[in-house]
């Protein structure tokens, strides 16, 4: 039997459903988008007064906290001749802290922009992924790391309408990325319109929440280098973003979709697994460009709206002379209940790792030190500066620093006004050397009560890792209206010691449990089962296989059941042992929870099938990018079983050097659907 035919016809595969409602496909006939009309901003920079009292003060002269001292320039400042700025960008920079750790969340894999993940934004605060039952007429929630701020993806949906970015769509025979808005209908999908994305910008996402749906396009810093050798490709050094209201879609006669507002801002855009420089809360769009300096070049310091051009002066950009200086950032606020009024912060720093809560921004930027001989211990600190962007400007409340690395936004977490933070060590040379201690350390961080600036007022440095034991993953679980405030810390280096850690006061974080498995889990998934806190741990077993685990979170920390892992489970379930699979998970924002089933909480998330079968005239594979729904019932024998394999899209041979996407499922309004290279309903 084919491996098409055992998925289809395993004992709870999904067959597709015909799309009789499908209104629209794609032809040669589709004609590139008009220009859309530009509409009018108010633009608002930070007052002068309060830059200037932000370069005479807000940042100088900031205590060092007794609970951690260190020896360090904590003085923020602007420029104040234009001398002083030329000699600033052709300074020599200092030690690097840009590049991201991907260690902390899934090796090897990046985000593009392109690539899809899929969900809607919802309300309330904080950093559990809320697991409220819905029935099986509800809609699966974003995936996302705060509650009501939603990440970037390239799929994004609610209970009628689904949002995509659609790759390698053939449109006069050149295969180009679309913006598409399909509306989901018991099962069935028509699609709505479209808007095809201008050549050159090499990524698009999405954020959305429930009154706008926003499609950025952006390119990479790393184009900059790639546009060089591709003298046709025109070279896009800005942001484009397209606002769309969901309940004022514009579509004209041939099907084309029409932003009602569009914004162009300079720099490159950051996507990855783990940091994600986009976010929409339910009142605003937040975005975090970057533009390198190069050469003593001066980044484009312009924005351009309508027929008018505002411009960044020199006493707008803050700086940190211990700082590393080479990159330019702009954080952009742009108001979605005040016609689109726009407030900027800008910087000279490094490449920052970004937590976003629904009031302020908090980035982290890192500073390495090296002796001069080969045998001095490597170190590195790393400042981290909130911006409050509550009111009508955004203000720089402070910063401070901390010994070691926060490595991405999982790192952080907002708590009733304080920030905790884990910071990794950063002496990597521990991992050869198994007497070196390892100095994991979490913090408490909130603002001084009497004067400018943040303090630790909490922390916990001891205990976490044993000697070469580098972090994992960290989850915040959190709930304000519940009391819930759990962390849990994994590191590893030959087991998987998982913490759990609990917070006195609200403040003095403890360790209350540790439990000690093969493998380890790169993302931790937080699940309330029958009142119950669950942890789904995914990552890798002790013989390196992918697989799932689930954790008692609550009274006590221990294992349920043992390992699920995913190669044998799929194969036993496909009912053929050359069969070969994989987790194929991009983003956490792949992952889908859906409630309200007899069986249990069901978890999705995208898997790879892979079948090679030789014969003497030829070699034949076949390779699915599938999507995996799993059983998670901690009171069954098996806690984690396959629940149904959706087929997904079949890769053929020619597809291996394509961009393509995982396949996703999305649950919406009590049916599942199937989005890859078609959008289709499912049984």
């Amino acid at each position: 039997m084919k491996l098409d035919d055992k998925i289809r016809k395993s004992k709870n595969a999904i067959p597709e459903m015909k799309n009789d409602l499908r209104k629209q496909i794609y032809s040669a006939s589709i004609e590139e988008p008009k220009k859309t009309k530009r509409f009018s901003f108010r633009f608002a920079y930070m007052g002068f007064m309060a830059l200037l009292l932000l370069g005479l003060g807000i940042f100088i002269g900031f205590s060092v906290n007794t609970l951690k001292p260190a020896s360090y320039s904590n003085d923020s400042q602007t420029f104040r001749t234009e001398a002083e700025f030329e000699d600033f960008l052709k300074q020599e920079p200092k030690s690097s802290g840009m590049g991201f750790d991907l260690d902390g969340l899934l090796p090897g894999a990046t985000f593009a922009g392109n690539a899809e993940k899929g969900d809607t934004a919802t309300t309330d605060a904080n950093s559990i992924v809320e697991t409220q039952p819905t029935d099986k007429s509800g809609t699966s929630e974003a995936n996302v790391q705060v509650k009501g701020v939603d990440e970037a993806d390239y799929l994004k949906y609610d209970a009628d309408k689904l949002y995509y970015v659609h790759p390698n769509v053939m449109i006069k025979d050149q295969k180009q990325t679309v913006f598409e808005i399909w509306k989901l209908n018991e099962g069935f999908t028509a699609m709505v319109g479209h808007y095809v994305i201008a050549t050159g910008y090499l990524n698009t996402a999405l954020v959305a929440n429930k009154t706008h749906v926003v499609v950025v396009n952006y390119n990479t810093g790393f184009y900059s280098w790639y546009r060089a050798d591709k003298a046709d490709v025109k070279l896009l050094d800005n942001i484009e973003i397209l606002i769309f209201e969901k309940e004022k879609i514009k579509v004209s006669s041939e099907g084309v979709l029409e932003p009602n507002k569009r914004i162009i801002m300079p720099g490159y855009l950051t996507l990855s697994t783990d940091q994600k420089y986009l976010r929409l809360t339910d009142k605003a769009l937040l975005i975090n460009s970057t533009s390198y300096i190069t050469d003593g070049n001066i980044p484009q310091l312009q924005y351009e709206f309508d027929s008018k051009t505002e411009t960044i002066t020199k006493d707008q950009i803050s700086y940190y002379k211990d700082s590393y200086n080479r990159l330019f950032n702009i954080f952009m606020k742009v108001d979605l209940n005040e016609d689109y009024k726009i407030n900027t912060y800008h910087w000279f720093g490094s490449s920052p790792t970004v937590y976003v809560s629904h009031t302020a921004l908090y980035y982290t930027e890192r500073t390495y030190n090296y002796g001069i001989n080969t045998t001095a211990v490597y170190t590195s600190k790393t400042r981290i500066t909130k911006l409050d962007f509550s009111g009508n400007e955004i203000v720089a409340k402070g910063n401070i620093l901390v010994e070691g690395e926060v490595r991405n936004q999982w790192y952080m977490d907002e708590f009733e006004g304080r920030l905790r933070v884990v910071v990794a060590n950063s002496n990597r040379s521990g991992w050869f050397d198994e007497e070196r201690p390892t100095k994991h350390a979490v913090y408490v961080i909130q603002e001084k009560e009497f004067e400018k600036g943040l303090e630790i007022v909490g922390s916990l440095t001891e205990g976490i890792g044993l000697p070469g034991e580098n972090i994992k993953s960290v989850r915040f679980n959190t709930d304000e209206r519940s009391g819930l405030n759990v962390l849990n810390i994994v590191t590893y280096r030959t087991t998987d010691p998982l913490y759990k850690i609990l917070f006195k006061d609200g403040i003095q974080p403890y360790i209350e449990a540790e439990l000690k498995v093969p493998g380890y889990s790169f993302y931790l998934h937080p699940i309330v089962f029958e009142e119950k806190q669950i942890l789904l741990g995914i990552g890798l077993g002790g013989n390196w296989q992918d697989k799932l685990s689930l954790y008692n979170n609550d009274d006590e920390l221990t294992q349920i059941g043992t390992d699920f892992l995913i190669d044998y489970e799929v194969r036993k379930y496909l009912g053929d042992e050359s069969i070969g699979a994989w987790n194929s998970t991009q983003s956490h924002l792949e992952y889908i929870d859906v409630y309200g089933f007899e069986e249990g909480h069901l978890f999705g998330m995208p898997i790879e099938i892979y079948q090679v079968k030789t014969s003497a005239e030829e070699v034949k594979y076949v390779h699915y990018k599938s999507y995996m729904m799993l059983c998670i019932n901690p009171n069954c024998k098996t806690p984690i079983s396959i629940w149904k394999v959706f087929e997904g899209d079949k890769v053929a041979q020619t597809d291996t050097y394509e961009r393509l996407n995982n396949y996703r499922v999305i649950f919406a309004n009590g049916y599942f659907y199937g989005v890859g290279r078609d959008v289709i309903g499912l049984n």
